[in-house]
């Protein structure tokens, strides 16, 4: 029996140990693990471990699964290690093997990936040691024998990370069999790489499941925030940013450009994609979830046999969609229409449809691309009940007998879908354009002209009227022969150095330059571009690639409309520019018809140091973050190949405020597709053949 006293002194101490316990369970119940985007962690780095090595001929197996017979089809033993095979590839008119029309002996080393299972698979494969004393019309493949008809992934080992490459689908019929492993070809290769095969239920690399339709990898940390990848699964396969159009600074496509493909839109329960399937033509709209973890994709209400030129949303669920009839070799006044559809839980419902006249006096269009090929470029947006738009396009035949290229703007009505104003040429030829909404609600935006004018190009319009200024201006390359193509012969161009001699003429379509876009900021309109620093000595006007080509920015005050007016279109003034430099250059070039036309640049920022062509900026973004931050993002390009992606943040004069750093190799920008600012930070959006891919900036 208890006292009164310890029976109490028992109880007391009971209820503290009770209270203790359960303060114990709550604080338990209240840490909660991890879920979505903050699940995710660093990746691990991955090392190959050799096993064996040989040096793989590749001249006595072909490819048993094309339509072509050969009495070698298939693998030899001679042109395999292990589960890997180099396999010659149709020629054209026979496979090649013998050295001629081919490389050979690839030397090849086999063995895995270290800390993962047995049945992952790892090849490192070098450069051929004999290249072709002709050209390679024969091209290797890569083959791998499949142990079971399971599922597979194709990665590469890049700098310590498993980047994939493609899925490969096995049937039963596959089981001891060899397969080719992707689609690229071994002829050319540069540097070695290191391929991995694994079975699909092998969880590799930093991705992991999110959701059914979404998978994300945490991949690196940084000054403005971490790098999230995410992987969406579409109903059908988007074109592949990356393999539709490849052209670096020193190629002749990046003179052009490309239409964007992917087009960002908003609804009130988040932000989505509209797109295009090449395979079909069918238009989808892909909506993410607020916290980007999930995904849902609609078919869209638009014909299948036409072009997604364009697209844009209200904010608050309705999509605008502009449809262009593809390109033929006849060019003869193309089929043009805009969509309003709206957006529910059910789906999307086209709510109207407007023809819009392409003739020769009216938007004047006879081509514009394909999904695939669209090297003419929309730009659109909304604002408080309006669509403006750049429509760049091939026209109908001139007095000259031509089919000029040349960009217009346009102001559509939201609710009728009518034409309000058609501004007319806005550069011509004009080989890229960005536009956006001005805080006092009007289109802001800027486009690349190579003659008319010669220049970055700055424009404010709405359905009343616009404004334009050039705001930076490039060299030009002159005529090598006295007479230009329309048989007018024109003296010597003297006073300019240059290994060759140069007449007084000009015909030049190369600008030298990409465009990043314009953001508004307390200073004024921030433009943001890349470009050849010695933009006006027109004797390093050689070629379509010259020289290194850097980020830089100029600031224009925001009424620069009120500024005094230059010399002509290309002259910079004073007045018109608030960014300060020391960069102040003028010049000026003889026109097509021989005309002194005189350039100024004036308060350009230069923002990074590229020294030689090996080291290009290109596919540049500039963005606002939801903090106001001016972010820009680029990939470093040699002349022909992408090295890296980089980023930086800027004053609002343009001037640098986080120095240059590195994104890594695994963020890829589309060579035009906008970015995205949601609540959870920045990202961009490209295809890669078999779903989107997003890139969040995550501060």
């Amino acid at each position: 029996m208890f006292g009164p006293s310890r029976l109490c002194t028992t109880l007391a101490q009971t209820g503290i140990w009770l209270c203790l316990f359960a303060l114990l369970v709550s604080c338990q119940s209240e840490t909660k693990a991890p879920t979505g985007l903050d699940s995710l962690s660093l990746p691990v780095t991955y090392e190959f471990v050799a096993e064996q090595s040989a040096v793989l001929p590749g001249k006595n197996s072909t490819d048993p699964y094309d339509d072509r017979s050969h009495a070698k089809d298939g693998v030899d033993s001679s042109d395999s290690l292990g589960a890997f095979a180099v396999v010659a590839t149709w020629g054209g008119n026979a496979y090649y093997t013998g050295g001629k029309y081919n490389d050979n002996d690839w030397p090849v080393e086999i063995g895995r990936i270290k800390g993962t299972a047995a049945s992952v698979r790892a090849i490192r494969i070098e450069p051929a040691q004999h290249k072709a004393t002709k050209f390679a019309a024969t091209k290797h493949a890569l083959f791998f024998r499949v142990d079971e008809a399971v599922e597979s992934k194709l990665y590469e080992l890049q700098d310590g990370a498993l980047k994939l490459l493609a899925t490969l689908k096995m049937s039963s019929e596959d089981a001891g069999q060899w397969r080719r492993v992707g689609d690229f070809h071994l002829a050319g290769m540069s540097a070695e790489r290191i391929l991995v095969v694994a079975p699909a239920s092998i969880s590799l690399g930093p991705f992991r499941s999110l959701s059914e339709s979404v998978e994300g990898a945490k991949l690196s940390e940084g000054p403005l925030g971490n790098h999230f990848q995410l992987r969406v699964t579409t109903p059908q396969a988007p074109v592949d940013s990356l393999k539709v159009y490849k052209a670096g600074p020193g190629e002749h496509a990046n003179r052009y450009g490309q239409n964007r493909r992917f087009w960002p839109v908003q609804r009130e329960q988040g932000h989505g994609v509209i797109w295009q399937a090449p395979a079909s033509g069918t238009s989808y709209v892909t909506w993410l979830s607020a916290d980007l973890v999930d995904a849902t994709s609609a078919s869209l209400p638009l014909p299948d046999d036409m072009v997604l030129a364009g697209a844009v949303s209200d904010g608050a669920g309705v999509l605008f969609a502009l449809m262009i009839e593809p390109s033929s070799k006849e060019l003869t006044t193309r089929t043009v229409k805009i969509f309003r559809m709206g957006a529910s839980a059910a789906g999307v419902e086209l709510q109207a449809e407007q023809a819009l006249d392409a003739a020769k006096k009216k938007l004047n269009i006879t081509s514009f691309g394909s999904i695939e090929s669209a090297s003419n470029q929309v730009a659109m947006q909304y604002s408080e009940g309006k669509i403006g738009l750049f429509v760049a396009r091939k026209m109908h035949k001139a007095s000259d007998g031509l089919n000029h290229q040349g960009a217009i703007s346009l102001v559509i009505d939201a609710e009728t879908l009518t034409l309000m104003k058609n501004h007319g040429q806005s550069s011509g030829h004009s080989f890229e354009s960005f536009l956006t909404v001005g805080p006092e609600g009007r289109f802001v935006g800027v486009d690349l002209g190579d003659n008319y004018p010669r220049g970055v190009h700055l424009h404010r319009f709405d359905e009343q009227g616009r404004k334009s200024r050039v705001v930076y201006t490039f060299k030009t390359k002159h005529g090598t022969k006295a007479q230009n193509p329309a048989g007018k012969t024109f003296p010597k161009y003297d006073g300019v150095q240059s290994d060759k001699a140069l007449y007084q003429w000009s015909n030049d379509n190369s600008t030298y330059t990409e465009l990043a876009g314009v953001v508004s900021t307390s200073k004024g309109l921030l433009v943001v571009f890349a470009s050849e620093a010695d933009q006006l000595d027109n004797g390093k006007a050689t070629s379509l690639h010259n020289g290194p080509r850097n980020v830089a920015s100029v600031c224009i005050r925001a009424d620069f409309e009120a500024a005094s007016k230059g010399k002509n279109s290309a002259w910079v003034t004073d007045d018109l520019v608030v960014s300060s430099s020391d960069y102040t250059m003028e010049g000026g070039y003889y026109s097509f018809g021989g005309k002194w036309l005189e350039q100024r640049n004036v308060g350009v920022n230069w923002l990074t140091a590229y020294d030689d062509k090996e080291s290009n900026a290109s596919r540049l973004k500039v963005v606002k973050s939801a903090s106001e931050a001016t972010w820009v993002v680029w990939e470093r390009w040699s002349a022909k190949s992408y090295i890296e992606t980089f980023a930086m943040s800027l004053n609002d004069d343009g001037s640098l405020k986080q120095a240059a750093h590195s994104l890594g190799k695994q963020l890829r920008l589309g060579r035009r597709e906008d970015p995205v600012v949601t609540a959870a930070g920045v990202w961009f959006v490209r295809g890669d053949g078999a779903g989107l891919v997003l890139d969040l900036i995550k501060p």
